[in-house]
């Protein structure tokens, strides 16, 4: 487009080499002519930038759901993943617990080193249930042995006490016979 031909195209030019403050390079010639032109067909030139703009948010707003949708679906199979783990290390943490004949066999001493038995956390675990398990099974020794056979161990020791402190003497023999003498005479 030349600037003779079109008066608006003339001052577009002219504004625009007042605001560059040198004339304006071809790019910046075809813009201006776009420019133009954008008047003519009714577009209103405001209307690109704008139409730019809001696609640019759609498709910012659209790549930000996307990467949170990522990000809560990663977390959900991590979370799930470690579930997973987890609950196989309860089951074979269980395992060994079930296979145990004794508590002793539970210390980490006598736990096999191999990974067949579960991870090292696991042994650790496993160490610690068969400890808590012990002194569970401890004080519960105690307490039925408190509450059910202590009262019948003071009673045996009373009984012992009774037998060890010697008894008063019986009365002598003489002394019987002659009471029993006169018990006899009173009562015929």
């Amino acid at each position: 487009m030349n600037a003779s031909d079109d008066p608006i195209f003339a001052q577009l030019l002219a504004l625009a080499e007042h605001w560059l403050k040198r004339p304006p390079t071809a790019a910046e010639m075809q813009e201006l002519a776009r420019f133009r032109q954008s008047l003519e067909t009714g577009q209103d030139a405001s209307d690109v930038p704008a139409t730019q703009a809001a696609q640019t948010i759609r498709d910012a707003r659209q790549q930000a759901q996307a990467a949170i949708r990522d990000i809560v679906e990663g977390a959900r199979q991590l979370a799930q993943r470690v579930a997973g783990e987890r609950e196989q290390e309860d089951r074979a943490i269980l395992k060994v617990v079930e296979s145990a004949g004794s508590l002793a066999e539970l210390r980490p001493s006598a736990l096999p080193a191999d990974d067949a038995q579960g991870p090292a956390a696991g042994r650790i675990a496993i160490a610690q249930i068969a400890d808590r398990l012990a002194n569970l099974v401890r004080a519960e020794v105690q307490t039925c042995f408190e509450r059910q056979l202590a009262p019948l161990a003071n009673r045996v020791e009373t009984l012992l006490d009774e037998m060890r402190t010697p008894a008063p003497s019986p009365p002598a023999p003489d002394a019987q016979g002659a009471s029993q003498n006169s018990s006899g005479a009173a009562g015929a």
